[in-house]
C-alpha cells in the first residue's frame, strides 16, 4: 500500500487475500506496531462484515 498522509489517502498496490483467497474489499484504517504487524479495519465489504486484516512480515 502506498500512503499519502498530506492527502489523506492511500492506495492498495496489489491484491491482499486471506487464508481463503478472499480479497480485501475497502481498507479504512491501517495501524502499525513496533514489532511489525500491520492491522487493516475493512467494512465495507458486501460479503462480511467489519473484518480486521492482521499482516505480519
Amino acid at each position: 500500500m502506498r500512503v499519502d498522509y498530506r492527502r489523506g489517502s492511500f492506495e492498495k498496490l496489489g491484491e491482499i487475500k486471506d487464508e481463503d483467497q478472499q480479497p480485501m474489499w475497502q481498507c479504512h484504517s491501517i495501524a502499525a506496531t513496533d514489532d511489525g504487524v500491520l492491522y487493516l479495519c475493512e467494512n465495507d465489504d458486501p460479503y462480511r462484515s467489519s473484518y480486521l486484516w492482521e499482516i505480519t512480515f
